[in-house]
C-alpha cells in the first residue's frame, strides 16, 4: 500500500506527463480510463493486477514508450 505522500507524488507525476502529450488518440484512451477510477463497481470488477497493468500502461504511454499498431500486429499477430 502506498502512503498518502506517495499517492500525491504519483498524481502530480501523471499530471505532468499528461500535459506533455500531443497525441490525440492517446489522450482519448487515457480519458476513456478515467471513469473507471471513480466507478466503484468497475473497481470491484478489475483485479489489482489488472489495475496495476493499466496504470503501468498509462505511465509508459505518457513517457512516450509506444509502438505503432502495425508493429504490435506483426509481433503479436499469431496470438490475435
Amino acid at each position: 500500500m502506498i502512503t498518502t505522500t506517495e499517492r500525491l507524488a504519483m498524481k502530480k507525476e501523471i499530471i505532468q506527463r499528461l500535459l506533455t502529450i500531443n497525441d490525440e488518440s492517446l489522450l482519448e484512451k487515457v480519458n476513456d480510463l478515467l471513469p473507471i477510477a471513480n466507478d466503484t463497481q468497475a473497481k470491484k470488477d478489475i483485479s489489482k493486477a489488472e489495475m496495476l497493468s493499466i496504470r503501468k500502461g498509462i505511465f509508459d504511454a505518457t513517457a512516450g514508450k509506444l509502438h505503432p499498431h502495425d508493429k504490435a500486429k506483426t509481433v503479436y499477430g499469431r496470438w490475435l
